[in-house]
């Protein structure tokens, strides 16, 4: 258990976290840097989370273009194994999945957040529920030129009156 909660960004004492709850009905806010944190549903925290995937996305695509660049001096150059489809950037498949979701009427898609490297995509944030999710899902997978994909969408708690 405690390895699985340093592994999902937690502190991994869980006795003296079990401790802390039992002893206070208070609800908790989520620490900063770890996954509940990343999930919390606000509009700031949203464009947080978009401007860091701008920065990731970004600061990928500069590692890309100079590792490309030393690659290209070479004259050997080993073809990837997914060279039998045209390579796209992280940058084309992010937008392409990004509008995906966007022309979806049945989503919402401004909680749902989009990386990728090298050519592996991975959406986070969360949905309204689990066909929403699904949805998403399926949609992010269409998109031409990835790797693979990973899923870290969460289903909000329904809020009950």
């Amino acid at each position: 258990m405690q390895a699985l909660d340093q592994a999902a960004g937690g502190s991994g004492d869980i006795e003296s976290e079990q401790r802390a709850g039992e002893a206070s009905p208070i609800e908790l806010r989520p620490e900063n840097g770890t996954d509940d944190a990343r999930c919390e549903d606000s509009a700031t925290h949203d464009l947080l989370r978009r401007q860091m995937a701008d920065e990731v996305s970004g600061k990928i695509s500069e590692v890309r273009a100079a590792s490309g660049s030393e690659e290209a001096s070479g004259d050997t150059r080993s073809e990837p194994p997914y060279a039998s489809t045209p390579e796209r950037t992280d940058v084309e498949i992010r937008t392409e999945i990004e509008s995906r979701l966007k022309a979806d009427q049945l989503l919402d898609e401004t909680s749902i957040f989009v990386t990728v490297s090298h050519g592996r995509v991975v959406i986070e944030g969360s949905v309204e529920n689990h066909e929403a999710k699904q949805r998403a899902e399926a949609l992010s997978r269409q998109a031409g030129g990835i790797i693979g994909h990973d899923s870290n969408l969460a289903v909000r708690k329904s809020q009950r009156a």
